[in-house]
């Protein structure tokens, strides 16, 4: 199976993103990783949240399957049950819920879904 897949971390009011800086333009996606041969996209997803954020994680339901330049990407709820947040190799960026409007959040869809609108 080819493709994406990612958590999503949230509390009440906040959501865990990774900032991106691409040709000099900023922007956030959820945390996550190519599947890789053989790989399950929840694996794929309890395997990305240890790599980029230091955290084990157990998957609630998946919010998301989105067609991305030609890859499935599956983007799941997470609940961190180990680890320590920040120790992987990328940074997380708590953002408010209520923000997620204003800032460009990949993919939309799934910044939507969870602010409601």
């Amino acid at each position: 199976m080819t493709g994406f897949a990612a958590v999503v971390l949230r509390d009440e009011r906040r959501v865990a993103l990774i900032r991106r800086v691409r040709e000099g333009h900023t922007y956030f996606d959820f945390p996550g990783g190519d599947i890789r041969a053989g790989e399950q996209p929840a694996d794929t997803a309890v395997r990305e949240a240890q790599e980029e954020l230091g955290v084990e994680v157990v998957l609630g339901p998946r919010l998301l399957i989105e067609e991305f330049r030609g890859q499935t990407a599956h983007y799941y709820s997470a609940v961190v049950v180990g680890g320590r947040l920040g120790t992987g190799t990328d940074e997380p960026t708590w953002m408010e819920l209520a923000e997620l409007p204003h800032y460009d959040v990949r993919p939309r869809a799934l910044a939507a879904i969870l602010t409601g609108g």
